[in-house]
């Protein structure tokens, strides 16, 4: 494997962000290692920090959790099939956390074959994910101006 220089792949990284995407990349939970899909929120990628909310398949703690409501409001959720996304399984976007991963991190997973470019959200999903964050009070006005469109 190549390693290329970081600037070079950023460059290629940045021309193919935009909002909607979705990713799937490796990220560390618990010291674990797991691909994830995420969803990029910007609206702009002038800072260095990508703004993202997770999919899952884990669909049943979801459904079973003592937060039902909550989770209800700030959640999307699809059968199998109803989106590129999951062509074989139930999933949800998470809109309860809003995270940040840099261009950098990203670039280099990128670089080292540890993310993949899936495709990109319709809009009325998009819009559907801006609902949720606009209303959220779990989602810091600070966050909300870099990811909601107005």
């Amino acid at each position: 494997m190549i390693d290329l220089p970081v600037n070079l792949v950023l460059s290629a990284l940045e021309a193919k962000l935009k909002r909607g995407a979705v990713l799937r990349t490796l990220f560390s939970f618990e010291n674990n290692d797991y691909f994830k899909r995420l969803i990029i929120l910007n609206n702009q990628f002038l800072l260095d920090e990508i703004y993202f909310v997770f999919t899952t398949s884990q669909v049943e703690y979801f459904i079973t959790n003592k937060d039902v409501d909550l989770i209800k409001l700030n959640t999307l959720f699809f059968r199998a099939g109803e989106t590129f996304l999951n062509p074989d399984k139930d999933m949800i976007i998470d809109c309860r956390k809003v995270r940040q991963i840099s261009k950098e991190n990203l670039a280099r997973n990128w670089n080292n074959h540890r993310l993949d470019f899936l495709g990109v959200l319709p809009l009325d999903i998009m819009e559907k994910i801006d609902n949720i964050l606009k209303r959220s009070n779990l989602i810091s006005p600070k966050v909300k101006q870099h990811i909601l469109i107005n």
